[in-house]
């Protein structure tokens, strides 16, 4: 999914709904559901009155001013791992699908009468981009699931979009690229994610 940037609302539906940070919510709208954390899971609440507001990328983010009385929902923990698992992979298929951008940019870009794959310092670029994603694929691969596999997957794919965007030079910025689809989207989940890892970790404490 990450690799196509689908709507990241296909790995909410496992959560049930969309963390709520700050006040901030995906996907919400009228009618849309929130997750909290909690001391032994979470809870799921109807959000009853909200506010579109500008965000890094499309993820149709709200500012929730209402919403409905908590509740319990059933195997929370299952769920959790699973959304976890499902977020590490999106955020997988954004490295990956980025890395493999910027390397077909690299042997089509020529400069100064030779392709940018055939520059060393390129060349290192996309290795370490590549040794990233990788990992990041094979932790999705084995199911990796929890706060320690989801911090590392947020904490080291902006390394990957920076990598690559390197590559690519100003046009990755722009909006006839796609690169920057995946690094906008990378960075807005990251945010997301991270305080979803806060808040749970203040909630077990």
């Amino acid at each position: 999914m990450g690799r196509a940037v689908a709507p990241f609302n296909d790995v909410l539906s496992m959560l049930g709904g969309s963390p709520l940070v700050d006040g901030l919510a995906m996907y919400v709208g009228s009618c849309g559901t929130v997750a909290v954390p909690g001391p032994t899971g979470y809870t799921l609440s109807t959000v009853l009155a909200s506010r579109a507001v500008n965000f890094a990328d499309a993820l149709d983010v709200h500012l929730v001013d209402q919403t409905t009385t908590p509740a319990g929902v059933k195997d929370p923990l299952r769920r959790i791992a699973a959304w976890e698992t499902a977020a590490l992979g999106y955020l997988a298929g954004l490295a990956d699908s980025s890395v493999s951008r910027a390397v077909a940019h690299s042997r089509d870009r020529q400069v100064f009468g030779k392709s940018l794959a055939q520059i060393e310092t390129v060349q290192q670029r996309l290795a370490d981009a590549a040794t990233v994603s990788d990992a990041l694929v094979l932790s999705a691969q084995e199911g990796a699931s929890g706060l320690p596999a989801l911090a590392h997957a947020t904490s080291t794919i902006g390394s990957v979009m920076s990598h690559c965007h390197q590559v690519f030079g100003a046009i990755g910025f722009t909006l006839e690229f796609p690169m920057q689809r995946y690094s906008r989207r990378a960075k807005a989940l990251a945010s997301f994610t991270n305080a979803w890892i806060d808040q749970r970790l203040e909630a077990a404490a």
